[in-house]
């Protein structure tokens, strides 16, 4: 048991520790809980793989690239459910052939013999397919909302990267409009006092 002077000190260590800082680490640290947690291990049952399960995981991870707690999430639900609709496919192929191994050497039509006891009795085949409709609905759900997560962050961080080159580009140069440069061209120009030059001409005009 620690003493209350370990506990101060592992507060105090723990002030020191803020986390990942950059997008990508945070990104990593966000999908610590989907690799290392109980995720994997409460969804593997007798007869499941392990490593199967990591490569499916692998492979959305791959393609999405959660970013958030609540992408992760989302990620999680797709992965399960993905699993969940291969185990039920499994199912009711074990359920099937089972069936099919106690139907009698002589019946012609072993299957349809199994689906049709099974129809008019337990009904498991029903159940199964209900599971798996139901994995799928959650499936596409949480693929749809993942992708307007995603859409969204990347909207977001394009307009803070178009915000932060704003702030750090100059001031743009003025600019003359060529129209207002024309418009000027065709202004009047004064015209120059008229110059004579015959001095005695100059003079009759100014005495008259």
């Amino acid at each position: 048991m620690s003493t209350a002077t370990q506990a101060l000190a592992s507060r105090a260590n723990a002030q020191h520790s803020t986390g990942p800082r950059s997008v990508e680490g945070k990104a990593a640290s966000s999908r610590n809980a989907l690799k290392f947690g109980i995720f994997a291990e409460a969804l593997i049952i007798p007869g499941e793989d392990p490593e199967e399960f990591a490569a499916l995981h692998r492979s959305y991870e791959e393609q999405f690239r959660p970013v958030g707690s609540a992408e992760v999430a989302l990620l999680e639900i797709i992965v399960r459910s993905e699993w969940m609709m291969a185990r039920y496919a499994r199912l009711e192929a074990a359920y099937i052939n089972r069936a099919v191994s106690k139907m009698d050497k002589n019946e012609k039509y072993p299957v349809a013999a199994a689906l049709l006891d099974d129809a008019g009795g337990p009904k498991v085949l029903d159940k199964i397919y209900r599971r798996q409709r139901a994995a799928r609905r959650d499936w596409d759900s949480a693929r749809n909302e993942l992708e307007v997560l995603r859409q969204e962050r990347r909207a977001s961080e394009r307009r803070a990267a178009m915000r932060a080159q704003s702030a750090a580009a100059p001031p743009p140069a003025a600019k003359i409009d060529p129209q207002v440069r024309f418009a000027d061209s065709l202004q009047p120009q004064s015209a120059p006092p008229p110059k004579f030059a015959d001095p005695a001409y100059d003079d009759r005009a100014l005495r008259l």
